[in-house]
């Protein structure tokens, strides 16, 4: 047995007990040798997989995201034995891939190629990825809603200090309700991260209850912003949800209509409907504010997009409505007219049995 042949022994000796899948082809891709972990890789034995293109084991959405891979690698002018690492996906696995490029001559070339399965990995990055942006989306909603009473408070002070004496007795009774509202917000927020943060409860909901409770929220901001609120509710059953996040939609819906309304009409309004039965719970917000132009109406859920850059924002508000609803199984639907007004329409299903997301 000669140098170069024992070194080809042990090569495969070392590949074929490795748990890193090893897979040679020549340079039409046809496969020359592969390791007995390759079997995972191909789904059947691996001696059935020798011969065969390397491509007829993909999954034919992906083909075109490896042979863009290969022919990157090769374009590029990557040296002998230089591996690239990729991540590329094969029959609901996730890989890291290895190349090198083997020339063997003018007639014939190698590819070798190394793959380790990290889709348990990759899968925990996501979960990981996808619990840091719910606990973004948690922050802004605690500073918003945190702001929603101090500023309502503001402005109920702002009047108080221009009315008489029993009037601003009663605007003291309102900015007490509004800071006892904040103290309660606090402890919802405790239980709330006390408990698993992503599920979402069953609870029974009064919709007339939650939806006054918030309107004190606001209302101070909307009669210093001479806002006119109406609420029309009508449950005729029993309705279960995630109190937190209906809450979180109302509050958005309301503090958003009166964000944006507008100045240059004499009488603004707000006007909330709010009906149920056993099926579902239809959220319905219209207002008479500055309205959305036509061609942002298909983006104001995407994260810090804003349509109105005259008001301040951070443009997060709607994307987490959106997300809430989802959560929820609901939909959300929107309808706007620049300089006329906006109508959101929330549509959330009676949620009859625990559901976590």
């Amino acid at each position: 047995m000669t140098h170069l042949e024992v070194r080809e022994e042990l090569f495969r000796e070392l590949a074929h007990h490795s748990a890193v899948v090893t897979i040679i082809t020549d340079n039409s891709f046809t496969v020359r040798y592969a390791s007995h972990t390759a079997s995972v890789f191909f789904t059947c034995e691996t001696i059935l997989a020798i011969a065969k293109e390397f491509f007829d084991f993909i999954e034919p959405n992906q083909i075109a995201n490896w042979k863009e891979a290969f022919f990157n690698f090769k374009i590029n002018g990557h040296t002998n034995h230089t591996p690239e690492s990729i991540l590329l996906k094969n029959k609901s696995k996730v890989y890291a891939v290895e190349m090198v490029y083997l020339p063997a001559g003018s007639e014939q070339s190698n590819w070798m190629i190394r793959l380790s399965d990290v889709t348990e990995q990759q899968l925990k990055e996501e979960s990981l990825l996808k619990t840091t942006e719910h606990f973004d989306q948690i922050f802004y909603k605690t500073t918003h809603d945190l702001k929603a009473p101090i500023r309502s408070a503001l402005g109920l002070l702002n009047l108080a200090e221009k009315t008489t004496e029993e009037q601003r007795t009663e605007y003291l009774q309102l900015i007490r309700a509004n800071l006892l509202k904040l103290d309660s917000f606090l402890d919802e927020l405790n239980d709330f991260f006390s408990g698993n943060r992503l599920e979402v409860k069953r609870e029974p909901i009064d919709f007339n209850k939650i939806a006054e409770e918030e309107l004190k929220f606001v209302s101070g901001l909307a009669e210093h912003k001479q806002i006119s609120i109406s609420l029309d509710v009508s449950q005729k059953s029993t309705f279960h949800s995630d109190i937190f996040r209906v809450k979180t939609i109302l509050t958005n819906l309301i503090a958003n209509a009166i964000k944006y309304f507008d100045t240059n009409k004499k009488f603004a309004y707000v006007k909330i409907y709010i009906l149920v039965n056993a099926e579902q719970a239809i959220i319905k917000v219209e207002d008479n504010g500055v309205g959305i132009e036509p061609q942002y109406l298909s983006r104001i859920f995407d994260r810090f997009f804003r349509a109105n850059h005259a008001v301040p924002g951070t443009g997060m508000g709607l994307f987490i409505l959106k997300d809430t609803v989802d959560r929820l199984n609901g939909k959300v639907e929107v309808s706007s007219l620049k300089d006329v007004g906006t109508t959101f329409c929330i549509t959330l299903p009676n949620l009859v049995r625990p559901t976590i997301l």
